[in-house]
């Protein structure tokens, strides 16, 4: 009777076990999801996390200023930066390569910063590290404006060979003009810091977003921010055209002189810039309050682990003690893949076709065709910023409704790259100067000796 008790009361134990197993796992996996108050609360400082500022740790909240910052970025590198070259060429008397240097600085900067900030940035707030890129990208926006502000005025009337007459006069220009070449250090410093400032947005913000966002919002999500990356140009070359338009000092209003009738014409090329530095310098202070993690990010990232590795908890515990050692490892397994290197060079040479079209797109026109620096400039925008957008669509929709395998994508983009080849092979040539006649006089000059 007793053991019949016995074993009943087991039972009754084990039924009542079984029935709270998944009530205690359930609230064990709440406690390991549970995020830190100090990881998702919006704040300056630890003393300063205001509660009106709270309803804010969103993620929808980020993409407001990641693209507001992404916009920016792309409204001062390849908007402002690439519409004014040939004016500051022809100001501050620079050669083309000289111009070309200073779209070449931003990728200098970008590269020399990309890895050191790629890998301490899962380290470190990322919110924090992208704001001291922006404040950066603002400075360089500042100092790419310190010529306009340190220098004489604009004189177009002067003369600007440096040739000297028999009779011993001497153009005095010719060392004016040699003193602003010397502002081509200053821009490249410019474009510099705009090239290192840059750097987190398209490595840590990128992963910043992704890592708070499940799978279903990561497309909408990225898609917005890589668009807004695309827009940005475009109001650059709009805006670049706008105060290319307008003479470079303000309240200076030359009669015989427009923006037409001559090549003298110098536009307001600074102002851009300075609506660039102060925008950035705005940007800085919402985003760096925002938290390390947003509320539910845990979960989210356990559960894109779990869809990755399965649950090999082997394998994602490798993956997080993977440090800067391995690096150089991990670089040689990505160059041993042929597919990924060929692939990387073919970005490289579009980089490269873009990079040059984009940089002295509006000095071939104004040379070819006789054009303001205004008209280049929202000629190349017009063209170049909708071609991207609109590649960018239809190269999505074919992707997602023609389900064709990776191989013929592969085959797809070799054969539109190289009918986009041809044809511009085809439309250079039939772009020639007939319109210019230059007569070239080659004159023999005789030194003679001062007469006493």
């Amino acid at each position: 009777m007793n053991n019949r008790k016995a074993n009943s009361g087991q039972k009754v134990e084990q039924n009542y076990e079984s029935k709270m197993s998944p009530v205690v796992s359930e609230v064990e996996e709440n406690e390991e999801f549970k995020d830190n108050p100090d990881e998702v609360a919006c704040n300056w400082h630890p003393k300063c996390q205001p509660q009106c500022c709270q309803c804010f740790a969103r993620p929808s909240c980020l993409l407001l200023w990641l693209c507001l910052s992404s916009f920016t970025q792309g409204l001062v590198v390849n908007g402002f930066v690439n519409s004014v070259l040939t004016t500051l060429e022809l100001r501050y008397d620079m050669t083309s390569s000289e111009s070309g240097l200073i779209a070449s600085m931003y990728d200098i900067g970008s590269v020399l910063c990309l890895v050191p900030v790629t890998y301490i940035g899962h380290r470190y707030r990322r919110s924090r590290l992208i704001s001291i890129g922006l404040l950066t990208m603002s400075v360089g926006s500042f100092v790419f404006t310190i010529p306009q502000f340190t220098t004489d005025a604009y004189n177009y009337q002067s003369p600007v060979s440096p040739l000297c007459y028999l009779s011993g006069k001497v153009y005095p220009d010719f060392c004016t003009k040699q003193t602003l070449n010397n502002y081509k250090f200053v821009f490249w410093l410019g474009q510099f810091l705009h090239g290192v400032g840059a750097s987190p947005l398209y490595t840590l913000a990128v992963a910043y977003l992704d890592d708070n966002l499940t799978v279903q919002q990561s497309g909408a999500f990225l898609g917005a921010y890589y668009m807004m990356s695309l827009i940005g140009p475009a109001m650059g070359y709009l805006l670049g055209g706008i105060f290319l338009n307008i003479y470079v000092e303000l309240g200076v209003t030359p009669s015989d002189l427009t923006p037409s009738n001559t090549s003298l014409w110098v536009g307001a090329w600074w102002v851009g810039f300075l609506i660039s530095g102060t925008l950035s310098l705005i940007i800085v202070v919402p985003l760096f309050g925002f938290p390390k993690l947003f509320p539910g990010s845990a979960r989210i990232q356990h559960e894109k682990k779990q869809e990755t590795h399965g649950n090999s908890e082997a394998k994602c515990a490798e993956m997080q003690e993977l440090n800067v050692k391995d690096f150089c490892p991990s670089v040689g397994v990505i160059l041993s893949n042929p597919v990924f290197v060929f692939i990387s060079f073919s970005g490289a040479a579009d980089a490269i076709l873009v990079a040059g079209l984009s940089t002295f797109g509006p000095k071939v026109l104004q040379t070819l065709f006789m054009v303001s620096a205004s008209t280049a400039t929202f000629t190349i925008g017009l063209v170049s910023v909708p071609s991207a957008a609109i590649g960018l669509l239809v190269g999505g929709l074919v992707i997602r409704f023609s389900n064709l395998p990776v191989r013929s994508l592969l085959w797809m983009c070799v054969g539109l790259r190289q009918l986009t080849c041809y044809s511009d092979s085809g439309c250079w040539p039939s772009a020639t100067c007939r319109s210019l006649q230059v007569s070239i006089k080659i004159t023999r000059l005789r030194q003679t000796s001062p007469t006493r």
